[in-house]
């Protein structure tokens, strides 16, 4: 028996047996380290680069980079799938020379907001907590901001951090926490934040979210400037929001969401486990949570979930 699950995503994890948590997600592991494999990876990654490729897409480019420095690619589907159309996201022109293989693939995927992390036999692909953390797919301008706010450095020559965000990343960025849309960051706090000479402005504002307690993390989101709901970047006065949420309403907005899954005799664990891997979160089982209880137990065989 097959039993198809066309659920959102929260009600199916909000019955967790024994109340087994839900966290935000980190990105995946990339396996274990110090392996003649990884070694050849590290070794071929330092060597010189030469590509010159025009009007690509991730994947595509990733294709012409594997084949050039003769290792695997594998990306993490998740990441991937917070980019605006996924591995066809365009990339800009893509052209390196003078620099190592390792400079040329962080510069590639630098304005996607990705990373790269050496595995066992294989590079894996993986997404910035940036990117990770936010909730759905974005759109072009909301990424472009991610993008922006990870490579502006803040200073302490201006405690105003909303006025210091908009100049340095050329942005008319707007502040809303819990809802409310703030005129302005505390000033009180942004003082203490802002003493050190050049901070990241994604770290500013991580510590900006510690400041006012109540665990609390953000994320970009852009208004929509048309009955189409996109945001054109270079629109003169669009605006791109930082998002300031509880951390769990967060985890909430990843998951509800409606979703069609199809199990065929799949353990309720192992269940749990997917739908918590497509809400891009990690789920824990309390100790004793599956004590007496069959491996058996699946859908469409014995208890469901």
């Amino acid at each position: 028996m097959i039993r198809t699950i066309g659920v959102w995503v929260l009600a199916a994890l909000s019955v967790l047996l024994c109340g087994g948590s839900v966290l935000a997600a980190d990105a995946r592991s990339a396996g274990p380290a110090d392996t003649t494999e990884m070694l050849l990876i590290e070794k071929a990654l330092d060597d010189p680069a030469e590509i010159s490729l025009t009007r690509v897409t991730l994947g595509d480019a990733l294709q012409n980079l594997s084949s050039a420095i003769g290792v695997n690619f594998e990306a993490d589907e998740m990441a991937v799938g917070k980019l605006p159309y996924g591995h066809l996201t365009p990339l800009e022109a893509v052209e390196f020379q003078g620099v190592s293989w390792r400079e040329a693939l962080t510069e590639l995927l630098r304005p996607l907001a990705l990373r790269f992390q050496v595995g066992r036999d294989r590079i894996y692909i993986l997404g910035t907590k940036e990117l990770v953390r936010q909730p759905r797919r974005l759109n072009l301008s909301e990424l472009n901001a991610l993008v922006r706010l990870q490579n502006s450095v803040l200073n302490d020559k201006e405690d105003k951090l909303l006025k210091q965000l908009r100049t340095v990343t050329g942005l008319k960025f707007g502040l809303v926490i819990n809802g409310q849309r703030q005129e302005k960051a505390k000033e009180s706090y942004t003082e203490d934040i802002l003493n050190k000479t050049y901070q990241k402005a994604t770290s500013v504002l991580d510590a900006y979210c510690r400041r006012l307690g109540g665990h609390l993390v953000w994320y970009v989101r852009a208004e929509p400037a048309n009955s189409n709901g996109r945001t054109a970047i270079s629109q003169p006065g669009a605006r791109i929001d930082i998002i300031v949420v509880p951390a769990m309403e967060l985890v909430r907005l990843k998951l509800d969401r409606r979703i069609d899954i199809e199990y065929r005799n799949q353990p309720v664990q192992t269940i749990l486990q997917d739908l918590a891997r497509h809400g891009q979160v990690n789920i824990t089982f309390e100790p004793g949570c599956y004590q007496g209880r069959s491996g058996r137990n699946s859908v469409g065989q014995g208890p469901t979930a």
